[in-house]
């Protein structure tokens, strides 16, 4: 059994949300940046120049854990800190330990209510988790899980992109993009959620379309430290 302890979510208030979105429609600004939990002006952030953005996109920026990735305009971010608890434990489905993160960042929309998250960050300190253990930790719920591995780079980051499936379960497929640096283990994930299935499920329970891909997403990852 894949087992997850349960989490608080540590969101933006309304109030909050609406006086930021307010200065950026007020500074003729294009995108917002959010790090460790606040929305911050662009404008005050030094050597953003270079700085490129698809439309509707807006970057998280974690100082803490050195990384940034861009997320379609609007969505909601949410973090999940178990470092003061050395980490959340993760069991395949005989109930033997796989992996413990410290750290998971969730990027979702409102309108999915039984199952809001879409894509995420996971990341795992080096000194007590494996890169082998990350990459099977994907589907370790299924006794019958198969991967696919390839090696990719994304902006000049060695990356490994794991693809896995279950016969028993046909329509689930997930995959993870995993980046290793010194002290973590990044493991970027599409939540076992299809483009296709996400972009008709999106415009069904929004109204809207979205253009975008999970690989629009993991390929705009970055180490910032």
């Amino acid at each position: 059994m894949h087992m997850i302890k349960k989490k608080e979510k540590y969101l933006l208030s309304p109030k909050v949300l609406l006086v930021t979105l307010a200065m950026v429609a007020l500074t003729g600004l294009g995108y917002i940046w959010f790090r460790n939990g606040t929305f911050i002006n662009n404008a005050n952030l030094p050597n953003q120049e270079n700085v490129i953005l698809e439309p509707g996109a807006d970057i998280y920026l974690d100082d803490k854990y050195g990384f940034k990735i861009n997320y379609p305009s609007g969505w909601n971010v949410a973090t999940y800190d178990f470092s003061d608890k050395g980490g959340d434990a993760l069991f395949d489905y005989s109930g033997k330990l796989v992996t413990t993160f410290e750290y998971w960042v969730s990027f979702d929309v409102s309108e999915f209510a039984e199952d809001p998250s879409v894509w995420g960050v996971n990341i795992y300190k080096r000194s007590i988790n494996t890169l082998e253990a990350v990459q099977k930790e994907s589907g370790a719920q299924f006794k019958d899980r198969m991967q696919d591995t390839e090696r990719i780079n994304i902006n000049g980051l060695d990356a490994i992109k794991v693809t896995t499936t279950a016969p028993s379960i046909e329509s689930w497929k997930s995959v993870s993009v995993i980046v290793v640096d010194n002290e973590y283990i990044y493991k970027i994930s599409n939540g076992a959620i299809s483009d296709k299935e996400f972009q008709e499920n999106y415009k069904i329970r929004t109204g809207r379309e979205v253009n975008w891909k999970f690989e629009d997403f993991y390929s705009s990852f970055e180490l910032i430290k």
